[in-house]
């Protein structure tokens, strides 16, 4: 990627740092496991190898337990009695709650309750991230609004309230499960309550372990600030959703490019409406024209486009009817059109239906399907079986009606997307994925990871824009056993931050979500903004795990020479010797092995390392490891042959 870029992105990765054992763990460490069992240890310095490995030998414990992940967002919980250890201590409440055994209860019958935070001093562009452990018993769902619902209150400096914001509704029986929940705090408000509430419903709701926290920008620091080395992607499908504002435009395809994006997905507005509310009109040759230049854009940069259709009516009287072979031959009509003019991959997209009434079955697909995921089910997959599969290199994905806060649904509204769940594998889905466990709700109910679309910035900044810098993206760690992609949605070009900070750090994130770091990302997009990115010095990456080359099965001479293959970073190495008969580490390099000195190069492919450490082994049966280091970081040591 030009160096001359703002968002450098493969140059400037950011990896975990090695794990750092403490010494009070030390003597769970196993010698014998390391190796006979041919684990690799983690990156250690020389002098600490030999304390665990001494404290290993010396005592004999139980094996620690793991310990859990840390927390990708920084800070600690906000709440007071997050888990009611107290009782409602501390909590608001309205109707039937009653704490029990440390967990708080609302139960109805045709009524309402609800569970409410204190006041939260919060300021505008701060973002709120919660969460609650639930567990559902037999909630109706009789009406639109007649469920359990979590929600964020909003309040002005004077207490007043202004309106509040609902992060998740849902109904049904489950086991207990993480509900999440973020909000950028809007302007003008000064206090949030976090609210749970039952609304004219019967059932009963269990709540515990409750979580907040208040993520700010970081304050701008580039001392001490390192460029990172060129890593591989661990997310193979990274971009953007390109909405009307950017669609077909040149500064988009520059800002693929400065992102190493490949995956571009348009919908809503764009085409005069023709790919949504008239979706049933056919171009005109001025939109025809418009969709070529856009695939020749992507066809010559190397990117994914996808072209949704959002088949649904500009009134209800209008919405399509799932069951009706005409309007799947309209829609077939319209990829066909738009595969005569070189698109090959195609959308579909039902989000947002509820904001224009069409959310329930109408018309005559009432007496077709039992519900509106089985309808959506029926259409996708006689669109993917009369066009997808008689058309060459064509693919499909679909947004789902149900497509954010994946992991908040109740099983009443899992039904949906366990219908669309026996669409065939081959089409993909697009959902907005924020937390993990949206992540693998979205697995387990539809059978697929998903592409996420992350509106983080979008419904930060879409009403009042946003300043020259703002707060990076803030996520959960999304690796690639959970996703399928990622795209975020961008700020419009008139509102979106003029240092780049949104573009910059959701491309970091794409890159590789379990190397990114938020501020550090933060740090390295305004670098670039201020123009002293490339004068910043470059962290060194740790070697990889060494390949031996001889002896590889018990050594049996008494005087061995050990070779290698060179690691392309490696500066020096450290060679181990292990006694199979008596069980003990009996050689450790006391210092490094220079590799300019032992290898005949770096290349690990045609070049080799040796040395013959000046010991005399007494016969018997000895193995041995060896470790890469690069100006102070440790590989893992190698594989036991």
């Amino acid at each position: 990627m030009p160096q001359n870029l703002p968002c450098k992105i493969h140059s400037t990765l950011l990896s975990v740092p090695p794990c750092i054992i403490p010494l009070s763990a030390v003597n769970s460490v196993k010698v014998k496991s390391i190796w006979m069992d041919g684990r690799h240890s983690r990156p250690r310095k020389v002098f600490y190898l030999v304390l665990i490995f001494v404290v290993a030998i010396l005592f004999s414990v139980p094996d620690a337990k793991l310990t859990a992940a840390a927390l990708p967002y920084p800070g600690s919980n906000i709440l007071v009695n997050p888990t009611f250890d107290a009782g409602l201590a501390d909590w608001s409440t309205l109707g039937n709650v009653t704490a029990q055994n440390g967990t708080a209860v609302l139960s109805v019958q045709s009524a309402s309750a609800w569970i409410m935070t204190d006041y939260i001093a919060v300021d505008p562009k701060q973002l709120l991230v919660f969460s609650f452990m639930t567990r559902a018993d037999n909630i109706l769902h009789p009406g639109l609004y007649q469920r359990a619902a979590i929600s964020v209150q909003a309040y002005r400096s004077d207490m007043s309230y202004i309106r509040q914001y609902v992060v998740a509704d849902f109904s049904g029986t489950f086991d207990w499960k993480q509900m999440n929940g973020e909000l950028t705090i809007p302007d003008q408000v000064a206090f949030v309550r976090i609210r749970v509430k039952l609304s004219s419903t019967t059932g009963v709701l269990h709540i515990d372990d409750a979580s907040a926290t208040l993520l700010d920008k970081p304050a701008i620091d580039l001392t001490n600030l390192y460029r990172y080395p060129d890593e591989p992607a661990t997310i193979a499908r990274r971009g953007a959703i390109v909405a009307n504002a950017w669609f077909n435009t040149p500064e988009i395809v520059t800002r693929f490019q400065e992102a190493d994006f490949n995956f571009a997905w348009s919908q809503g507005s764009y085409l005069n409406q023709k790919m949504q509310y008239s979706w049933r009109v056919a171009f005109s040759a001025a939109e025809e024209t418009e969709i070529a230049a856009w695939v020749n854009t992507c066809t010559t940069n190397g990117i994914e486009c996808y072209l949704s259709v959002a088949p649904r009516g500009p009134t209800p009287s209008e919405a399509t009817t799932y069951s009706s072979n005409t309007d799947v031959d309209l829609l077939v009509d319209k990829f066909e059109a738009l595969y005569a003019l070189g698109v090959r991959n195609f959308g579909l997209n039902f989000d947002d239906l509820r904001y224009v009434s069409q959310d329930v079955l109408m018309g005559d697909d009432v007496a077709v399907f039992n519900n509106l995921g089985e309808a959506h089910a029926y259409f996708v997959n006689e669109v993917y079986a009369r066009f997808i599969l008689t058309h060459a290199e064509s693919n499909l994905m679909i947004v789902p009606l149900d497509y954010s806060a994946i992991g908040n649904l109740g099983s009443n509204e899992e039904i949906y997307l366990s219908e669309l769940g026996a669409l065939p594998l081959a089409i993909e889905m697009l959902s907005s994925i924020a937390f993990v466990a949206d992540a693998d709700a979205a697995i387990r109910l539809t059978g697929r990871p998903h592409v996420v679309w992350d509106n983080q910035f979008a419904y930060a900044y879409e009403i009042t824009g946003a300043d020259e810098y703002i707060a990076p993206l803030y996520h959960e760690v999304l690796d690639p056993t959970l996703i399928a992609g990622y795209a975020f949605l961008p700020l419009i070009p008139a509102l979106e931050d003029d240092s780049l900070v949104s573009w910059c750090t959701a491309a970091f994130y794409a890159w590789s979500p379990e190397r990114y770091d938020a501020e550090r990302s933060f740090q390295l997009a305004v670098a670039k903004y201020q123009g002293v990115y490339d004068g910043l010095p470059i962290e060194p990456s740790p070697p990889d795990a060494i390949v031996q080359l001889a002896p590889l099965d018990s050594i049996s001479s008494t005087s061995p020479t050990f070779s290698w293959r060179p690691d392309a970073v490696a500066t020096d190495y450290n060679l181990a010797i292990y006694d199979e008969t008596n069980d003990t580490v009996i050689f450790l390099s006391q210092s490094p092995y220079v590799a300019t000195t032992i290898c005949s190069g770096s290349d690990p492919a045609l070049d080799t390392c040796s040395i013959q450490p000046g010991i005399t082994l007494t016969p018997g049966a000895y193995r041995w490891l060896v470790q890469g280091t690069n100006d102070g970081l440790d590989g893992p040591w190698s594989s036991y042959p």
